[in-house]
């Protein structure tokens, strides 16, 4: 679901997606598009937060075991993942689908990048986190 920066107080207020994608140039904005999204949560019993950087060392297969590991001291965790360069490239699939086949409701990811062109949200990618969770492009 797309949804507008206006409309995410009152998205929050119903139950969290699994997955958040903030895209956009406004690194404040989305700033505090994610603060939003992690106080609400935390009042849902995400208190864990794990922030992931995706570098050239990143691989999103890594991400899978993250979603899929306990923590001892939190039953609920958030996976902040920075993508500031908005690319993706099709290994992000298998880990989409699988998450999307199989949710774990302890499991809440929240991924940030930059502006994502008309061509990259008609990709196979895009359409899974778009079905899965909520996408919220962050304008000046």
């Amino acid at each position: 679901m797309k949804i507008n920066l206006k409309q995410l107080p009152a998205t929050l207020k119903k139950k969290p997606y699994p997955l958040y994608l903030l895209s956009g140039d406004e690194s404040l904005l989305i700033q505090e598009a994610r603060d939003d999204i992690l106080s609400a949560t935390k009042q849902r019993g995400f208190q864990l937060r794990e922030t992931i950087s995706v570098e050239t060392s990143f691989t999103w297969e890594s991400l899978y075991y993250a979603t899929e590991a306990n923590s001892l001291f939190a039953e609920k965790k958030i996976l902040d993942i920075r993508n500031p360069n908005a690319k993706f490239d099709k290994s992000i699939i298998p880990f989409l689908t699988r998450l999307t086949n199989s949710p774990n409701p302890d499991i809440l990811l929240i991924i940030s990048t930059g502006k994502l062109t008309a061509a990259k949200e008609k990709t196979k990618w895009y359409k899974l986190i778009n079905a899965l969770g909520c996408h919220i492009p962050v304008w000046p």
